[in-house]
């Protein structure tokens, strides 16, 4: 549901053995033309798990396909830019501040982008962008790029369902691999008609402003759906 092209990027070497592994996907979905690198539709693909590197000052661009209730809470440390589509697709398609998320519907078949910046950062640090939008609820399978050192030791942030869990549940990302201290956004919550969701929790770090500092552990987030009470 999400097809992403990264202007003035470049690849990293991953390195032989995880290339071998990820050859073939690698090969299916992605092509260079010039200095741009493009991919097919995300929903036709995995992230790979180290992810592609992005140079500082370069710009990313987030497609998405035509849907409704469309929730996007961008990733930490990219700076929106602009919404790029054709004429109509983009009068219900909002950009928000304060919780640097986009939320909208797209009713053209042409679909819209969100343009980011990719920032310059210090000599030494690494940081990660995944990007995980919903539709009507349901989560669409994540992108994941990061620019500095590839070489730094990283630590996972897990998102898990509790109790019972109702049929139709959104399926949530694979887990997300964070440097220590990185500035992380919380997953928007799950949605599912005829329940309540208790929202992200953790004892693992303190959010603030559905943010948090990655530490050098593993964050567990739980989510509990409970059945609404009709009156």
């Amino acid at each position: 549901m999400i097809s992403v092209f990264n202007r003035r990027a470049g690849f990293r070497n991953f390195g032989s053995v995880v290339f071998a592994v990820l050859a073939a996907l690698v090969f299916t979905t992605f092509f260079m033309t010039g200095n741009v690198i493009r991919s097919k539709r995300h929903s036709d693909a995995e992230a790979i798990m180290n992810g592609e590197y992005v140079e500082a000052g370069s710009e990313i661009s987030y497609r998405l396909d035509s849907g409704k209730n469309i929730v996007d809470r961008l990733p930490e440390g990219l700076e929106f830019a602009r919404f790029e589509g054709d004429d109509g697709c983009l009068d219900n398609l909002n950009y928000d501040l304060a919780s640097h998320s986009v939320r909208g519907h797209i009713d053209c078949e042409s679909g819209a982008s969100i343009v980011m910046n990719v920032p310059e950062i210090e000599g030494g640090k690494r940081m990660d962008f995944y990007n995980v939008v919903s539709y009507d609820g349901n989560y669409s399978n994540r992108t994941h790029y990061y620019t500095g050192e590839e070489s730094v030791a990283q630590y996972m942030v897990i998102y898990q369902y509790t109790g019972d869990v109702p049929s139709g549940a959104p399926e949530l990302p694979e887990m997300m691999l964070y440097s220590n201290n990185s500035v992380v956004g919380l997953l928007q919550d799950a949605e599912l008609e005829g329940y309540e969701f208790s929202g992200w929790i953790t004892s693992d770090v303190e959010v603030v402003d559905s943010k948090f500092a990655m530490p050098a552990q593993t964050v567990v987030f739980s989510g509990l759906f409970t059945p609404k009470i009709e009156y």
